[in-house]
């Protein structure tokens, strides 16, 4: 008996406290359109900055960014940008385990074999190949 008392007096309490609080009967907000968008075009424009700034900042190649970074590079200035100091010239793959490359850094050749195991430089500074004089150029 004195369980079930127990039991009913939790539960009556548990039934006063849900029906202490109605919920919806709060005072309205009032929100400002114009402070909406003025919250949206912040973010808005927020995003674009970040994009921007990565943008650059990859460009870059870790260097610091600048003004110029920033708002874009002219076409002279990206087609400098585009040249590489690595080139693969040819591949060649031996057998599967196997590949020997001719790779041009800053002028000097070199010829490297790699594996699964690791690369190794067969020859560097190779002389430039000889240009066919009957080839079409």
């Amino acid at each position: 008996m004195r369980q079930l008392a127990l039991a009913l007096s939790f539960t009556a309490t548990l039934a006063s406290s849900a029906t202490a609080q109605t919920l919806g009967h709060g005072a309205e907000v009032q929100v400002s359109y114009w402070r909406v968008a003025a919250a949206l075009l912040l973010c808005l424009a927020l995003a674009v900055g970040a994009a921007f700034a990565l943008r650059a900042r990859y460009a870059t190649r870790g260097r610091p960014l600048t003004l110029a970074d920033l708002m874009g590079r002219t076409l002279s200035s990206r087609a400098a940008s585009s040249q590489r100091c690595l080139e693969l010239v040819d591949r060649l793959r031996v057998n599967p385990q196997l590949e020997i490359c001719l790779l041009v850094c800053e002028g000097r050749r070199y010829l490297i074999a790699s594996s699964a195991n690791g690369a190794v430089v067969l020859d560097k500074d190779l002389p430039p190949a000889p240009v066919d004089a009957g080839a079409p150029s």
